[in-house]
């Protein structure tokens, strides 16, 4: 028997969401990376066909919309910035929280994805970026001036890293 109902507060809906979403859903649905972590067990995947196209994935999340309200949704999969225009589509219809390398070009997100539509949850990948994280905290600068809200950057905890934690 399910514990919640619809009309009690979802603790999956994160606080920004609160007054809009009752449902809360992860959506892994990225299907490359162009960050080859030697660390992930998807390593080397380059963007192999789903069973569902764009299209119909929109018309999905667009039905969601329709019979049950706005929802927040945890974007995730390999890195979902590389599908910039589906999640656009997905935004109009519902909230949400975006993780992210931070490869990608930030100038892009706001002409698929509006501040108040994502909230972004950005993690250092330090093989990425030669151990260097001012690259990744200077689009982060960018992205909070044109309004995006980010709580936190994630540093990624793959046993080789853990040492440099505290630099």
């Amino acid at each position: 028997m399910m514990s919640w109902t619809p009309e009690e507060f979802n603790a999956g809906v994160t606080w920004q969401w609160r007054d809009k979403c009752r449902y809360y859903a992860t959506w892994a649905f990225a299907k490359a990376c162009r960050a080859n972590c030697f660390y992930c067990f998807l390593r080397g995947h380059k963007g192999e066909s789903r069973p569902w196209t764009d299209e119909q994935a929109v018309v999905a999340w667009r039905n969601t919309y329709e019979q049950l309200g706005p929802c927040s949704l945890l974007l995730a999969g390999m890195e979902p910035t590389l599908e910039l225009p589906l999640l656009g589509e997905v935004l109009k219809y519902h909230y949400g929280n975006l993780q992210t390398n931070m490869m990608f070009d930030v100038e892009e997100l706001p002409k698929h994805c509006p501040p108040d539509r994502v909230d972004l949850h950005p993690t250092f990948h330090p093989h990425v970026w030669n151990m260097d994280i001012e690259p990744v905290l200077e689009k982060l600068r960018w992205l909070k001036a044109e309004g995006y809200h980010i709580e936190l950057l994630a540093s990624v905890g793959a046993p080789p890293y853990l040492r440099f934690w505290d630099e």
